[in-house]
């Protein structure tokens, strides 16, 4: 594995707006719609660590062949994945960089997450899947 930096704006609306993005429905077929997601979904992460959970990392991974998970968390319960996908409906190529995950990390990984544009949360056997409008991803004193 190689370490290496991730920028993200904290701001989604202000990268929106860098892009020329003006209108809510420009979104909807810009090519970087899912960065912006990506973007948004890592901002609230990153928020409600600073409030949940101060001392909480945040990181992503990714292999030399190109296979990456968008975040990874760091808590007590060990490195928990995140994977951020901005289509509205799940598919099996979603939970492909989970997975593979899921194998390298072995034990000290716990129950992976796919954040994804669409509505309802469900639990697959061994991912969680959590629409990207869910309530609070930490719940105070977790």
């Amino acid at each position: 594995m190689i370490k290496s930096p991730k920028l993200y704006f904290v701001d989604a609306g202000l990268a929106a707006y860098l892009l020329s993005i003006h209108e809510p429905e420009q979104v909807q077929t810009h090519p970087l719609r899912g960065p912006l997601f990506e973007t948004a979904v890592v901002s609230e992460y990153l928020k409600q660590s600073c409030n949940y959970r101060p001392k909480l990392r945040l990181s992503y991974w990714r292999e030399r062949s190109g296979q990456e998970v968008d975040l990874i968390l760091e808590t007590s319960q060990g490195l928990t994945p995140v994977e951020i996908k901005s289509g509205a409906t799940v598919t099996r190529e979603m939970f492909r960089s989970l997975r593979r995950w899921t194998e390298v990390a072995g034990a000290e990984s716990s129950t992976p997450t796919l954040v994804y544009g669409g509505s309802p949360g469900e639990k697959r056997s061994d991912i969680t899947v959590r629409p990207w409008h869910s309530p609070l991803i930490f719940q105070p004193g977790n």
